[in-house]
């Protein structure tokens, strides 16, 4: 856990954190999925215990990126650079409790030096 982060409650401080290390994955769910390419997915993960929001690639054979953004500070997006074969590829979380709106995007590169492929930002509330 991290210092100062409860993963008994929403709280603020749970804003760039991960979801994993401060106990928010374990009551998550996925609200929406959307595609990157024909072999990649991304999961929006929720978790109402915490009021945070985050990203995850279906896998982790490409180099990709995730951006996620919430309305309740809208300045401070989250974001993560994945590569192939890593272990974690998911982004850290956002706080957004309840209904505040999220923004969220994604890229892949296929091969290398490759194309890069990105979705255009996806706004959910």
């Amino acid at each position: 856990m991290t210092a100062g982060v409860s993963s008994a409650n929403a709280a603020p401080s749970h804003h760039n954190t991960g979801p994993v290390s401060t106990g928010c994955a374990t009551d998550a769910r996925t609200i929406r999925t959307f595609g990157v390419d024909a072999t990649t997915w991304v999961d929006v993960r929720y978790s109402p215990k915490c009021g945070t929001n985050w990203l995850r690639f279906s896998n982790n054979a490409k180099t990709g990126w995730l951006k996620i953004t919430s309305d309740w500070n809208p300045s401070v997006p989250v974001e993560k650079y994945v590569n192939p074969g890593d272990s974690v590829y998911w982004s850290n979380q956002v706080y957004a409790p309840g209904s505040t709106c999220i923004t969220v995007q994604a890229s892949i590169r296929s091969g290398w030096p490759g194309t890069w492929n990105a979705t255009a930002p996806l706004r959910i509330c």
